[in-house]
């Protein structure tokens, strides 16, 4: 996700990379689920997306397009996602298939619901990242209301037969629905052979704030979730973002060494990380180009560009790109940047200056 020997010539000299480490494409808008947290299907959204957008989809020739591009600044991992579900786009195994060829280290975001498992296997991706949410059948559908308990299981012996060729990043994102799941997802992890765990903290909209985090819930996660996931994950050799996750719950003191604490803000109903205090790197790692063909300089929809007016080479070398760049190094954040949706990024940049800077 960075890579230290650019994070220290950037810091040397100002130096941007001539591409980013990672680039994410969203190819499509549309999607299968309706997760409660969701800012963009959620059914208790206080305002509904806009049809149109929802159907939204890259075509197969653009994407050809953009990765050749990327490919030429020496671009070396995609991520494939969308404001719903990639696997929902006709030509996603031709997509991913088109990326290994071009010697890209694919990842693909994904519920993994409507994979076609001997199609995906075929021709793999490097990862998948499966935002699972839950940890049993009953939790699973609480927090997919579209879907019944036996989706869950299903799913589960798919993505088992998928994780004998494809490592997995099961994904969290924590709510009052699934808090107490924390360590029970770990559990469930530990029957796979190639996993890694990811939590964060649901970051709520407008209707979705029903779901948040109260005080007592962030300290059964401090207290005994988080502790008890650790141990397990630590027992079963399970990758995690545990360090990560902490950092982001209310009250904590976290070290981001071992030589210095910093007093970090709270989650919950005003969910807010930290980015003050480990600074954003977004704009030396990661890219994000939309259904629309808008580029992004990170998740927090700060545009700096259009492929379909410029080639991406070109604008993450232009002014509006190194605007925001300045402003980001003099920590003149954009509102939303309490809620950074590239957290796991910049705190792991932080850590690296902490230990080795």
């Amino acid at each position: 996700m960075i890579s230290g020997k650019a994070l220290e010539e950037y810091l040397e000299t100002g130096a941007i990379p001539g591409g980013p480490l990672t680039v994410h494409i969203d190819i499509t808008n549309k999607c299968n689920l309706n997760c409660v947290t969701c800012w963009n299907y959620s059914p208790y959204l206080a305002g509904a997306k806009d049809p149109a957008w929802k159907k939204l989809e890259l075509s197969l020739d653009v994407f050809r397009e953009i990765t050749a591009d990327l490919r030429s600044i020496n671009v070396k991992k995609l991520i494939i996602s969308g404001g719903g579900e990639p696997f929902t786009h006709e030509g996603i195994y031709s997509m991913i298939s088109e990326a290994n060829a071009a010697r890209f280290d694919v990842t693909v975001i994904t519920n993994a619901l409507l994979i076609d498992v001997e199609k995906l296997l075929a021709d793999p991706p490097g990862k998948l990242l499966v935002n699972l949410c839950a940890a049993d059948a009953e939790t699973y559908v609480k927090f997919h209301p579209n879907r019944q308990e036996n989706d869950f299981d299903a799913l589960c012996r798919n993505l088992k037969e998928i994780n004998r060729q494809v490592p997995l990043n099961l994904a969290m994102v924590i709510s009052n629905i699934n808090y107490f799941e924390v360590a029970a997802a770990a559990r469930l992890a530990a029957g796979f052979p190639r996993v890694r765990l990811s939590f964060k903290p649901a970051a709520l909209t407008p209707g979705t704030q029903r779901f948040a985090l109260s005080e007592e819930q962030e300290q059964e996660l401090l207290n005994r979730e988080i502790p008890r996931c650790r141990e397990i994950c630590r027992e079963n050799g399970i990758e995690n973002n545990l360090d990560v996750f902490e950092s982001q719950i209310r009250p904590l003191t976290f070290n981001f060494s071992k030589s210095k604490n910093s007093r970090l803000p709270g989650s919950g109903s005003n969910l807010e990380y930290p980015i003050r205090e480990t600074g954003c790197f977004a704009g030396l790692f990661y890219s994000r180009i939309y259904t629309t063909g808008e580029v992004f300089f990170c998740c927090a929809h700060i545009k700096v560009g259009s492929i379909f007016e410029q080639p991406f080479s070109q604008i993450w070398q232009g002014e509006a790109y190194n605007k925001v760049r300045t402003l980001m190094d003099r920590k003149e954040f954009f509102p939303g940047c309490k809620t950074c949706g590239k957290y796991n990024l910049n705190f792991k940049a932080r850590q690296f200056i902490e230990e080795h800077l």
